[in-house]
């Protein structure tokens, strides 16, 4: 969890341990100080400070609540723990009583999204295709209207300048980094902009050199042999930590279904393209080291599969697909494969997944799988029906802030959320007391 705060190795164990120690102490007395009833987050707790907080508030009994965002759009809900179920799969779970068939009527934007996703690859919304490094045929270019077009919006002169002034004052100013400079402790807090500048250079070179080693380990993938395709998750992030538990080491998902699938059967693993984004180095350069492809390359049924290779192909031809919470778990059951889940995902519990906490769990799954398991999509459809019935229209975090909705608007609605969830809680307590 605290890899983030490591430039390049510069925050070591004892280091490290200090500020576990200062943190816990921390809260410890803040907790005993003011005793709360109920602690809210604004997203899943990953950063050592709230994390400490909602540990000690699970050990000591005290009511959390956490905001949790899906890719529909403006759709976030609310839960207890990150790691429990859901009310969004409580519900589900009600709903399969009493289930006929019939296909759940959808807002029209997640209507058109889900389509997105059991589309053809060229469908697939831009912001996807970029993030997973792929050209397509059909891009559009631009055009001379478009051109004309784009020298007329005035508005837009007036961002670009805002924008350039405010990386010009980015430059001279110091850095909002939790970077440790080597030697040094969290709160000498002196990581420079020149600190900032030399980090991210040297973190685009040893990526790119990790890049190049990865892709040296890669093979052309074979979409007729039977296999099981791992999509990676981007590191450091709470996706992995803590949301996917011992399976932070995404290795031993690896080696866990190396070991578990038929004997015939590969296991194809691609690296998330983010990791190795220019923008993303600063991150992404303490959550890998050339080993893990090595470790991964050596053992004999696993293949590293080419950057370049398409994800919705991987996906399509793949028996299954397994991740520790990625998106890419559910783009494949909206495309109709099972998925084997080593974390914690917003959509776990939905049709056409499996929780893996064993190699039981995982061999039980490949088994129903090889017995030619199907996904019911209009079950999935009543997952989504369910999220929609206990979530809300809104946004936690600014770059998911939706243009229809005022800050304003947006308090009221995260406030009442918040409300509506103390009062179940408390409703819930008293029904099991």
């Amino acid at each position: 969890m605290m890899d983030r705060m490591s430039a390049l190795d510069s925050f070591g164990y004892l280091g490290r341990e200090r500020l576990y120690y200062r943190q816990l102490m921390y809260w410890r007395a803040v907790i005993e100080q003011h005793q709360p009833d109920l602690v809210v987050f604004g997203t899943i707790p990953h950063l050592i400070y709230d994390y400490l907080l909602y540990a000690l508030c699970q050990k000591a009994g005290i009511r959390t609540v956490m905001f949790e965002s899906t890719p529909m759009r403006g759709l976030v809900f609310l839960m207890d723990r990150f790691d429990g179920e859901s009310r969004a799969a409580r519900l589900y779970q009600e709903m399969l009583l009493t289930y006929n068939h019939e296909p759940s009527v959808l807002r029209p934007e997640t209507e058109a999204y889900l389509q997105t996703l059991r589309g053809n690859y060229d469908q697939v919304p831009a912001y996807m295709r970029r993030a997973y490094k792929e050209e397509l045929p059909g891009r559009q270019r631009s055009t001379l209207g478009t051109t004309l077009k784009k020298l007329v919006d005035l508005p837009a002169y007036g961002r670009y300048f805002r924008k350039q002034r405010a990386i010009i004052t980015q430059k001279f100013s110091q850095p909002r980094s939790y970077h440790v400079k080597k030697g040094q402790q969290p709160e000498q807090d002196s990581y420079s902009r020149v600190d900032d500048t030399i980090l991210r250079w040297r973190a685009k070179r040893y990526m790119r050199r990790l890049e190049v080693h990865y892709h040296q380990r890669a093979v052309p993938v074979d979409l007729d042999r039977p296999y099981i395709y791992v999509g990676l998750s981007f590191q450091p992030e709470r996706t992995s930590s803590p949301m996917a538990g011992v399976y932070v080491n995404q290795w031993l998902m690896v080696d866990l279904l190396a070991k578990s699938v038929p004997q015939d059967w590969l296991v194809y693993v691609k690296e998330h393209p983010t990791q190795f984004t220019p923008s993303m180095n600063f991150r992404s350069q303490s959550g890998r080291a050339p080993v893990l492809y090595d470790d991964l390359a050596a053992i004999p049924n696993v293949r590293l599969v080419p950057m370049t290779t398409p994800s919705f192909d991987l996906t399509d031809h793949a028996r299954a697909i397994a991740t520790v919470t990625g998106s890419v778990g559910w783009e494949a059951i909206n495309r109709g494969k099972p998925v084997l889940l080593f974390g914690h995902p917003w959509y776990r519990g939905c049709e056409g997944t499996f929780q893996i906490d064993s190699q039981s769990d995982c061999v039980n799954a490949l088994q129903q799988i090889e017995s030619g398991l199907q996904i019911n999509y209009q079950k999935v459809r009543l997952f989504v029906h369910a999220i929609e019935q206990v979530g809300i229209e809104g946004y936690v975090e600014p770059h998911l802030k939706i243009a229809n909705i005022s800050e304003q608007e947006n308090a009221a609605l995260i406030a009442g959320a918040i409300r509506e969830f103390w009062e179940t809680s408390l409703n819930e307590g008293e029904n099991h007391g």
